[in-house]
């Protein structure tokens, strides 16, 4: 015959289990959340806010390998002015020329420049 605290202690160890997934998802995430501050801590300053609105002007970083006969000195840093048309759900823009020529290429947020700052 089946004791009575065994019978009590057998349902109790199913909720005793849950209990301690629960807490373990707990300190889990709190372990997660610690780690993101601390790397939001250390990075702050390298954290840039890539946020242009249409119509802002932009300066797109030309990545381009300069031609033989030019140095690194030959080709500029920026080009542009470019004008913001949209941003994409990727987080990438869509720019247009100043004669209002709409790109057909997608540009990385990265890769763009405020105007004001690249002076």
């Amino acid at each position: 015959m089946t004791n009575y605290w065994e019978c009590v202690h057998d349902s109790w160890n199913g909720e005793t289990k849950i209990w301690q997934q629960h807490i373990h998802e707990q300190l889990v995430m709190k372990n997660q959340k610690k780690s993101v501050e601390e790397h939001i801590r250390k990075n702050k300053n390298r954290m840039i806010d890539y946020d242009f609105q249409p119509g802002e002007w932009v300066l797109v970083l030309n990545k381009s390998k300069p031609a033989k006969d030019e140095g690194r000195e030959g080709r500029a840093g920026y080009v542009g002015p470019w004008i913001v048309v949209y941003r994409l759900r990727s987080g990438a823009y869509r720019l247009a020329k100043l004669n209002e020529a709409v790109s057909h290429l997608k540009f990385a947020a990265c890769r763009l420049a405020s105007r004001t700052l690249a002076r």
